[in-house]
């Protein structure tokens, strides 16, 4: 059964909302739906900062339906003990849904100028829906009526998505005026809001390539084997796969090529390890040939401390857990080309890249040696994870890229890669570039 959860605010100082016909709309259409037995709708009203982080994170919803009044870059409007205005911010709101993406499937912000939120949470969450600009009250809960007849009858988020766009425009009229804006400027709507049809104010975010995660905490008084069983979606069968296991300051990271049948990872449990394992499964494909490109929900994380399950391909990775925050030894700075030939050579997990115009074209210089080589790097900042979550690119000319790129290009004398482990190299290799 789907969950959806309404979190509806409109603070006293602000314009009023007809948020109960909205609500109402909502749960009519769902209950009419043919698949009403498969859906289950709560609903927060008067939201509170407190109110939207217990929400979301007890009723762990399938979807999130917020409305009420958006400020842009300021963020969403929402209510204080005292029913006034209270901004939550962006950057807010994308921890929260981050911490709440194991369940989430869509987020619709019914705002106006909730692009913005829409943009940072589609980080984590597969569907995100805000509003581009001012939206009318009405257009606002014709699109949501629209969406959820969608939901009701069981067609896919996109699908729902283009029916609460044509609710839309068989429904406004065009005379209405916006009024989901939390302060109404008159000069402002005017000058700066572009004129967009109303229908094509709601956008739809879809992100295919997100990581997964699965979270399980064993009891404090186990001692022995624990297992996390990964078994890859459909369109991922013998695929590479990023695994990164963290468990309280340690953690475990490999690409895995995983069968139908998935694979069992066995390891140790102390008795000082009363943190929960979290396990992400990411795609492979920015740094593999055959590497998976999408994981959704379809990819299963298994989690458990007993009985081992009956899985054929098994891998004990008691050995190559990595402490976090770990302290580098300080190394000489490099200077010139043969030192930072000798420095990569040293390295355990770096090796040698395959040249790509594209991927070159991306690197920003590092510095230019003493011998009067350049230095260039390109951080893979892939699947929203992080500035160093993705592989690392060294490239080492004789010509700067703002002189002649084809020729820049042509003078590489040598590109190195470095992914997981490597990445941590490459990151010190930067250092000693520097000289830090």
């Amino acid at each position: 059964m789907k969950k959806i959860l309404v979190l509806a605010s409109n603070p006293k100082e602000t314009s009023a909302l007809d948020l109960s016909k909205e609500i109402r709309d909502i749960k009519e259409g769902l209950k009419r739906s043919q698949n009403r037995h498969q859906f289950r709708i709560e609903i927060c009203l008067a939201v509170r900062p407190l109110d939207l982080r217990r929400e979301i994170m007890e009723s762990k919803p399938d979807i999130v339906h917020i409305c009420g009044h958006g400020e842009g870059d300021l963020g969403l409007c929402i209510e204080d003990d005292f029913g006034n205005l209270q901004l939550v911010s962006t950057e807010a709101l994308s921890d929260l849904f981050r911490l709440a993406s194991n369940t989430l499937e869509c987020v619709l912000i019914n705002t106006c100028y909730s692009q913005i939120q829409a943009e940072a949470i589609s980080k984590h969450i597969q569907y995100l829906i805000g509003m581009n600009q001012a939206i009318k009250d009405k257009a606002a809960i014709q699109f949501a009526i629209g969406f959820y007849d969608g939901i009701g009858a069981g067609e896919s988020i996109e699908r729902s998505f283009e029916i609460g766009q044509l609710a839309i425009l068989l429904e406004l009229d065009p005379t209405l005026k916006p009024e989901r804006k939390a302060i109404y400027d008159e000069l402002e709507t005017t000058v700066k809001k572009r004129n967009l049809s109303e229908h094509l104010i709601p956008v739809l975010y879809k992100s295919d390539n997100l990581a997964i995660q699965g979270e399980y905490t064993d009891p404090e008084d186990y001692t022995g084997n624990v297992w996390t069983h990964i078994i890859p979606e459909i369109d991922n069968l013998e695929k590479w796969h990023i695994v990164r296991i963290d468990w309280g300051n340690y953690y475990w990271e490999e690409v895995i090529k995983i069968p139908l049948e998935g694979i069992l990872l066995i390891y140790e449990k102390r008795n000082e390890d009363d943190y929960p394992r979290l396990v992400t499964v990411s795609p492979a494909n920015q740094s593999y040939p055959n590497g998976a490109e999408k994981i959704s929900s379809k990819t299963a994380i298994f989690n458990g401390h007993l009985q081992l399950p009956d899985v054929k391909n098994q891998k004990n990775i008691n050995q190559g857990w990595q402490q976090l925050n770990e302290q580098i030894v300080s190394q000489p700075t490099i200077h010139n080309l043969n030192q930072l030939r000798q420095a990569l050579e040293n390295t355990k997990f770096c090796g040698q890249l395959k040249q790509s115009k594209q991927d070159f074209n991306k690197a920003t210089l590092v510095t230019q040696l003493d011998d009067g080589y350049y230095v260039y790097h390109l951080n893979h900042n892939i699947w929203g994870l992080g500035d160093k979550m993705g592989g690392q690119h060294l490239y080492f000319t004789s010509i700067s890229k703002s002189e002649n790129f084809e020729q820049s290009y042509q003078s590489i004398i040598l590109a190195y890669y470095g992914a997981f482990f490597g990445r941590a190299e490459i990151f010190d290799i930067l250092k000693r570039l520097r000289g830090e």
